[in-house]
């Protein structure tokens, strides 16, 4: 599949010049955003938040592999001079892998990502790469493992189950979010937001769109 994307100016492309530096980054992220109708990869879905086109909001959802049925949440952060700085992504569910700081979170980008490439490497890649790490071992190597104790029973998948189990009942500070106030009666009567949300829509579909929130909020469970 081509990784080339090309120009477009149907997502907030009707607000004035994009002359500046800042809006021509914040223009490259929304675009970025829209074209994962081509691009997004299956069981992962994203939306970024209603402040900032810099945050997005995900879940991703395994379904095969150890990790099989398990839903797993998280934030991508991109950098203010992105894309010439490779974003960050971090968990907001409690996960025990080789690759996922225990006290942070952060998932290591370096095993897919060793140098980010401005204008060849994009944010639909990191989404896949999200989703690989929990299918595919061959990135759990000990020189990227931000996690030894799970580096280290990889292969011992009872025991490993058990560290998984015992780590999703951890307990992390989720506030609300400022991707929650997309749900706030009136939201879509802002220009940007409703385009977001139209986008949304043809990425994910609309049933997802209603139920994104309460995957968000943990009132729902999908069936895949």
């Amino acid at each position: 599949m081509s990784t080339d994307l090309r120009a477009s100016e149907s997502l907030f492309g009707g607000k004035g010049s994009h002359s500046t530096l800042e809006q021509s980054r914040d223009f490259q992220i929304m675009f970025e955003y829209e074209t994962l109708i081509h691009y997004a990869p299956n069981g992962v879905i994203v939306i970024p938040d209603m402040k900032s086109i810099h945050i997005w909001y995900g879940i991703v959802f395994i379904r095969s592999g150890i990790y099989k049925d398990q839903a797993y949440k998280f934030l991508i952060d991109m950098p203010y001079d992105y894309p010439n700085s490779a974003p960050k992504v971090t968990f907001i569910s409690p996960v025990f892998h080789p690759l996922i700081d225990l006290s942070t979170y952060e998932l290591n980008l370096t095993p897919k990502f060793p140098v980010w490439r401005p204008k060849k490497d994009f944010v639909f890649m990191i989404l896949r790469y999200i989703k690989n790490v929990f299918i595919q071992k061959n990135f759990w190597t000990e020189k990227d493992s931000k996690n030894h104790a799970a580096f280290v029973i990889k292969d011992e998948e009872i025991m490993y189950m058990e560290e998984m189990i015992k780590t999703s009942r951890n307990k992390m500070d989720n506030k609300k979010h400022d991707a929650w106030i997309y749900r706030v009666t009136g939201a879509e009567e802002n220009e940007d937001t409703r385009k977001v949300l139209e986008a949304f829509k043809k990425i994910h579909g609309e049933e997802d769109l209603n139920n994104f929130f309460d995957w968000l909020d943990d009132k729902y469970t999908r069936k895949n």
